[in-house]
């Protein structure tokens, strides 16, 4: 259980709350935690408890989604968005300083959860499975695979298609969504991986569950 303290007008109020989504990388350090709320979500990473942000906020309206905290609207980073044209979601996140931002664009086909680039190419599908979820390249090849626990139905391990661990999370979100969380499964040899970041989960959970 985690101790959420959020800013109101009021003052600030500091809630219990049960994570939806709560990832950690494979050497054991939380990446991310994703919090429901009635018009959004909130979250916290690295990059807002280095802001000095009590949480991040995500807030959903009509077919748009817009985010503020951490890397999001900060000077020189640029804003974090989606935008669902059915079927894609269109998410946009700051790659750095005064960078581009990196698009990617998630649709649901035959099933499976497709992310692709910028420029429409496919970078990876996750399918679901049994078990959680298999992830496969742009040829069709497996290469990482995502599976439940089979002593806690909430936590969520991903790993290499050679058994090599690349993270965790917990909740109870779809498996495909939730092995997105670990950002590097989105590297490719064009495509450098990036930190999984709460704007393409909470998009997908809004439009793609």
């Amino acid at each position: 259980m985690a101790t959420l303290a959020v800013a109101a007008a009021g003052g600030c109020t500091t809630k219990m709350l049960e994570p939806d989504l709560d990832v950690w990388a494979g050497v054991g350090i939380q990446m991310m935690a994703l919090y429901d709320r009635s018009d959004g979500f909130w979250w916290q990473d690295p990059d807002v408890w280095d802001s000095k942000d009590d949480v991040g906020v995500i807030t959903i309206a009509g077919n748009q989604l817009t985010a503020a905290g951490g890397i999001c609207g900060r000077p020189d980073w640029g804003d974090c968005g989606a935008t669902f044209s059915q079927p894609v979601v269109e998410v946009s996140v700051p790659d750095g300083p005064n960078e581009p931002s990196i698009v990617y664009r998630l649709e649901r086909v035959a099933g499976a959860l497709e992310v692709r680039d910028a420029a429409d190419a496919v970078l990876i599908s996750l399918q679901p499975t049994a078990g959680g979820a298999d992830i496969y390249d742009s040829e069709g090849l497996l290469r990482d695979v995502a599976h439940w626990d089979q002593d806690d139905s909430r936590r969520l391990w991903v790993s290499t298609g050679g058994n090599a661990l690349i993270g965790w999370s917990i909740g109870a979100v779809p498996p495909e969504i939730g092995a997105l969380a670990q950002g590097a499964i989105l590297a490719t040899e064009t495509h450098p991986s990036v930190p999984g970041h709460a704007i393409v989960i909470a998009a997908a959970l809004t439009w793609l569950r």
